[in-house]
Parts: C-alpha cells; sequence; structure tokens
C-alpha cells in the first residue's frame, strides 16, 4: 500500500500505535480484570513499548517478512492473500519479541522468564493475529488509503 518512504513511515507508525495500545490494554485486563479504567492506563504506559515496536517492525520485522512473503505471494498477483500473509508473518515475529520485551519492562523476571513468557505468548498470540486480521489491520489500511496516502502525495508532489 505506502508506496514512497514518507508513506511507509506513517503507515508503520499508525499500525504499531493501532497494535501496541490494543495488546497493552489486552494485558492490562489480563492483569487486573476488565475496567473502563485500563483504556486510559493503556494511552498512558504504552509508550515504551511504541517506540521498541516501531524499531523492531521498522528495521528487522518488516524486511523479513517483506523478503519472504514476496517470494511467495504475488502482490499483483493476490492483493489480498499478500496482505495477510503479511499480517499474519509479521505478528508470528512481533508477538514473541514483544512479549519478552514488556516481561522484561515491566517484570524484570529473570528465573521464571521462560515459563512465565511462554504463559503470556499463549495468551498473547491469538489476540495479536485476531486483533492485525480483524480489526487494527483493516481498520489502518482503510484510513490510510483514504485519508493520509491522499495527504501525503499531496505533500510530497509540492516539495
Amino acid at each position: 500500500m505506502p508506496s514512497n518512504r514518507l508513506q511507509e513511515f506513517v503507515f508503520t507508525a499508525m499500525m504499531v500505535l493501532c497494535m501496541v495500545y490494543g495488546m497493552t490494554a489486552y494485558n492490562l485486563c489480563i492483569d487486573g480484570g476488565f475496567a473502563a479504567g485500563k483504556f486510559a492506563d493503556a494511552a498512558l504506559e504504552m509508550w515504551p513499548e511504541v517506540i521498541a515496536a516501531f524499531l523492531a517492525v521498522r528495521f528487522a520485522v518488516n524486511p523479513l517478512v517483506r523478503a519472504q512473503v514476496s517470494r511467495r505471494i504475488s502482490r499483483a498477483g493476490a492483493p489480498a492473500a499478500f496482505t495477510l500473509a503479511m499480517a499474519g508473518c509479521t505478528v508470528l515475529l512481533m508477538a514473541p519479541l514483544m512479549t519478552l520485551f514488556v516481561l522484561l519492562l515491566h517484570h524484570g523476571a529473570w528465573m521464571e522468564l521462560p515459563a512465565l513468557w511462554a504463559r503470556r505468548l499463549a495468551c498473547n498470540y491469538p489476540c495479536a493475529l485476531l486483533l492485525q486480521v480483524c480489526l487494527a489491520g483493516p481498520l489502518v489500511r482503510l484510513f490510510f488509503r483514504r485519508a493520509a496516502a491522499p495527504r501525503l502525495e499531496r505533500l510530497a508532489s509540492a516539495e
């Protein structure tokens, strides 16, 4: 979808913000039960994760996923399959990375880390996949196509 580096940067930032917010709210609800205040807490607590996720996606995960998916699926021949494969493979790599990062950042659990990581990943992975494929991914792509991409195109052509 993004056609230049500025669009790719903005699209990645939008997707990371949505995914990290959703997963932070989900994990806060797992830790302390569901309450309306958890959504405000998530907006306040998510920023270290946003930075880490953006850097991981932008510089490590996206190039790797794009290369692997492009080898197997033609974007022009099957755009929906390409998009779904990109989303699924990104979650496949990001869920373990971010689960580990969050556990180390917030819990610092060293001795119990493998068991805690496996248990939390078992909860996070299905939620992250559903969030990416069914909610955040489609909404971010729709907003990007309708609002962000045209504005970025005008911005690029004005320079």
